[in-house]
């Protein structure tokens, strides 16, 4: 069976120094976007650099609001707690 391919070789732009190159790609776009990642010119590492520094930040933030919504949990157990002790007291 004949595998059917359906990039073709596309003509991809760095779009921060305009290098060119060919690559696999299914569209203009895609082909930009694929060079642009590859590209060693200072442009496109900052923005790497910038990709990553973002995507630790959110990690962190996500994280930060998991733990704030622990902290808010433990605390709404806290009051149970207390609240079924001094009910304990009552009762004895």
């Amino acid at each position: 069976m004949i595998q059917v391919r359906e990039d073709s070789v596309e003509l991809g732009r760095c779009k921060f120094c305009g290098a060119e190159r060919a690559v696999w790609a299914p569209s203009r776009y895609e082909a930009d976007l694929a060079v642009t990642g590859e590209c060693v010119c200072s442009g496109a590492v900052r923005a790497r650099k910038f990709e990553k520094a973002h995507e630790a930040l959110s990690f962190l933030e996500s994280e930060l609001r998991n733990e704030k919504t622990a902290s808010s949990e433990i605390k709404e157990m806290r009051v149970k707690l207390e609240e079924l002790e001094s009910a304990t007291k009552i009762m004895l």
